[in-house]
């Protein structure tokens, strides 16, 4: 269906209840200064406005077209949407180039140089907002049509049917691997009868159902390269696993179900919600967060919903601990903690007292979260790399420093490097409030081995014993 149409100069836009006229003689002194044809430069610009809209319009339509379309796509206001938005946009582009000037036409006397350049680059930002809108409305538009994703794309976790497409993928990828599994025992079978390729194929073809030209392309590849003949089942295999491991993922995520929980921090009442239906995790504040707040919104991935009026990102267990830390964040002082700095300890000579816990090292804190931490060198255990809190765990307490570094600190370490002993014997210090002095501090941060921390260790046991 054609929406725009351009005759005698003039461009007709209709489509639902929207209707637009703009004639040539309208829009011709906006390229005077331009070209030395202005009225050209018109008829073109219309024929390409008119071209951009009844192209959208087709695309439309073949999304309309398809059967897995969603029953309340509107193809009429999708066009009318789109039509009123792009003549506004394409009039915007015209007014810029207005602005404009070209010393080819007017001459290179006294030109504007500077004042020209950067009315251009505005001219250019307007072009560029016409190519962005229409790849914008056009990805929208599929979003609309297909809401839960198109035929052979990915499948999405919100989809109703999402169990039921993974558990058909995984029985498809299995018949495949079986059918790769049949097809490798004939060749090897007439293989070693030295069988000839066409023999092969033709035996491959009557018993699986794997085509000949996929076949014979396979073992031309084969022959080609040197690599043996057979079907490779290992990305296949893969695939199965990783379709398994979302599938039992996506079976707890249901049976868990819808969770609302409500927190109160320095924010006011913060409403986190797990929406299972739309596979997100929302963070539905009282009013509108201030400018720090969404930036740690937005590094901890969360992104803003006009439609559910909160904070979104997938359901996962990463959603779960960026809520966890942003939680935590909301209810603490927004100051950075200062660290001493390392030639302040060296000048010190008195001991230092023991405050509060520091957190975990970052990399420390990221393996909690997966499971088992795995041992790894800690060059600075007493001072963490992380910045601040917020990367380290809501559990942890804000760490506070009054001129001093705790034992416990190093405690953790030694437990992230697997000496448990040591971990056993040290933590009896902290009960003693035992204290640590600056040589100890320096001789641990510039430790870079197991040996060096455990030796460490053990002369500051043997000190303590005596």
């Amino acid at each position: 269906m054609t929406i725009a149409v351009v005759e005698n100069n003039t461009l007709v836009v209709t489509v639902g209840s929207y209707a637009a006229s703009i004639t040539a003689g309208s829009i011709i002194s906006s390229f005077d200064a331009l070209s030395h044809f202005p009225e050209r430069r018109a008829a073109l610009e219309l024929s390409d406005l008119a071209i951009r809209i009844n192209r959208f319009g087709d695309y439309v339509d073949q999304l309309a077209a398809q059967e897995s379309v969603d029953v309340g796509f509107n193809v009429t206001e999708e066009k009318q949407a789109f039509a009123m938005q792009h003549v506004a946009i394409t009039r915007a582009f015209w007014a810029a180039e207005s602005r404009c000037m070209s010393w080819f036409v007017t001459g290179a006397a006294n030109f504007p140089v500077a004042r020209n350049e950067k009315r251009q680059r505005s001219a250019d930002a307007r072009s560029a907002e016409i190519r962005e809108h229409d790849r914008k409305a056009r990805k929208a538009a599929k979003r609309r049509a297909f809401p839960y994703g198109a035929e052979g794309e990915a499948i999405r976790s919100n989809d109703p049917e999402a169990l039921e497409k993974i558990r058909k993928k995984i029985a498809g990828l299995e018949n495949d691997c079986e059918q790769a599994k049949t097809a490798n025992r004939i060749i090897r079978t007439m293989r070693t009868r030295k069988a000839e390729m066409a023999e092969i194929v033709r035996a491959v073809v009557e018993q699986t159902d794997i085509e000949a030209h996929v076949i014979g392309r396979a073992l031309q590849h084969a022959e080609a390269y040197g690599s043996p003949l057979k079907f490779d089942t290992t990305l296949d295999r893969a695939e199965i696993r990783r379709l398994q491991d979302r599938l039992a993922s996506l079976e707890r995520l249901q049976e868990r179900g819808d969770v609302e929980t409500t927190v109160e921090t320095s924010l006011g009442e913060i409403e986190i919600i797990e929406n299972t239906d739309a596979a997100r995790i929302e963070l539905v504040f009282p009013g509108k967060p201030d400018d720090e707040t969404r930036r740690l919104l937005k590094s901890n991935g969360f992104r803003w919903s006009p439609t559910h009026g909160a904070w979104q990102r997938h359901l996962n267990e990463n959603g779960r601990w960026a809520a966890a830390r942003r939680q935590a964040a909301s209810g603490r002082s927004r100051g950075r903690v200062k660290r001493p700095s390392r030639a302040w300890l060296q000048g010190c000579n008195r001991r230092l007292p023991l405050p509060r816990a520091w957190p975990l090292p970052h990399r420390a804190a990221r393996a909690r979260t997966r499971g088992t931490p795995k041992p790894h060198p800690i060059k600075h255990p007493s001072r963490p790399s992380c910045r601040s809190d917020l990367a380290c765990g809501p559990d942890l307490g804000p760490p506070r420093l009054d001129k001093g570094f705790d034992l416990r600190s190093i405690v953790f370490g030694v437990e992230r490097l697997g000496l448990a002993a040591e971990a056993d014997e040290h933590r009896s210090h902290i009960g003693g409030n035992r204290l640590i002095d600056a040589e100890q501090v320096r001789q641990i941060e510039s430790a870079d081995r197991e040996e060096d921390v455990r030796a460490i260790f053990s002369r500051r046991s043997n000190a303590a014993r005596s």
